[in-house]
């Protein structure tokens, strides 16, 4: 009698031991956000690897494009919500593109290089800055100063036979919205809620009639470990049904988006700050004839677009002073 009581206590206490193991490990939560110091320096390194594959009548057409972008990020002041206004200066970058009939390369960090018609954008912007106040959970929650940048952008621009294209095209990037999605897209990721090693949260943007597709995000605590937050993440993408077709030679299409993504990101459970973000993305596109239209066509779809995308994101503090202005290419000055 004595003895199985013995083995019956025995057996409690590794079924409470193996319980605790499943359970215990994802008990402590903790709130994540970035927790911004006014004084701080950052540098940013943006990095997008990009393969679009074209297939036309079973035949294939290949596109390869590597863009890096280095920017300072600095806090000038933290207001007592949490939230904090930040110094966004562009530094570096540089552009290698390479396809049928195009092969481009073009760095900043060369200042003797003549920059090419493509890499134009990314070179005018070099030396600007504008304002950012940011919340903690990543959000932007207004900008300043992007109209002063443009006039500057403007003034840069040279005069060559695409000028006026080249305007529109920066207008388009400098815009408040293009801006705040950008960011927000490297640094919103922070759950609304405590959570634990083990635990998930999403976020899947409301569908509208401007955007033609649907991008829903996953993020899932994987381990803590020496102070380094790493987190899963899982990207679905699809159609937005509620996009109005679009009119293509009077022909009304609608675009057709699939695809998945995957990655890692490492956060410093200090400061709550991204440290390292790696995601790979693979989608694919095609523009289908809307029924009940003129189709002057003989198919009823486009060429297929295929997109392999690696999106690389790196954040350290930096001891280096701001960016000057005017460190855009000596031809640009």
């Amino acid at each position: 009698m004595r003895d199985a009581l013995i083995r019956k206590a025995v057996l409690f206490v590794v079924f409470a031991a193996v319980s605790c193991i499943g359970l215990c490990a994802g008990a402590e939560k903790v709130e994540y956000r970035m927790r911004f110091e006014a004084g701080k320096k950052y540098r940013l390194r943006k990095v997008v690897e990009q393969r679009v594959t074209r297939v036309v009548g079973g035949g294939e057409h290949t596109l390869d494009q590597v863009t890096e972008m280095v920017s300072d990020f600095d806090v000038q002041d933290v207001e007592p919500d949490g939230s904090a206004w930040i110094n966004y200066a562009y530094r570096e970058s540089s552009l290698r593109l390479k396809g049928p009939g195009v092969d481009v390369e073009f760095d900043s960090k060369d200042k003797k290089t003549t920059v090419p018609i493509e890499a134009i954008g990314f070179a005018l912007i070099l030396g600007e800055s504008f304002y950012i106040k940011m919340a903690p959970d990543g959000g932007v929650e207004k900008i300043n100063g992007l109209d002063t940048m443009l006039s500057s952008v403007r003034g840069k621009i040279p005069n060559v036979r695409q000028k006026a294209q080249i305007l529109e095209s920066m207008k388009r990037q400098l815009n408040e919205g293009t801006v705040s999605r950008e960011l927000e897209g490297y640094f919103a990721i922070y759950p609304d809620k405590a959570v634990g090693v083990g635990e998930s949260w999403s976020r899947k943007p409301p569908a509208s009639e401007v955007s033609a597709q649907i991008v829903e995000t996953t993020w899932l605590v994987k381990e803590v470990k020496d102070g380094v937050v790493v987190v899963e993440v899982g990207i679905v993408v699809k159609s937005n049904p509620k996009a109005e077709p679009v009119d293509v030679r009077g022909v009304k299409m609608r675009r057709e988006i699939s695809g998945t993504g995957t990655g890692l990101i490492e956060i410093e459970e200090s400061s709550g700050m991204i440290i390292h973000s790696e995601v790979t993305q693979e989608t694919k596109e095609q523009m289908r004839v809307v029924p009940g239209g003129p189709i002057r066509r003989r198919e009823s779809t486009t060429e297929l677009v295929k997109t392999h995308r690696v999106v690389t994101f790196e954040m350290s503090e930096r001891a280096e002073p701001a960016v000057a202005d005017g460190n855009q290419p000596a031809s640009l000055q």
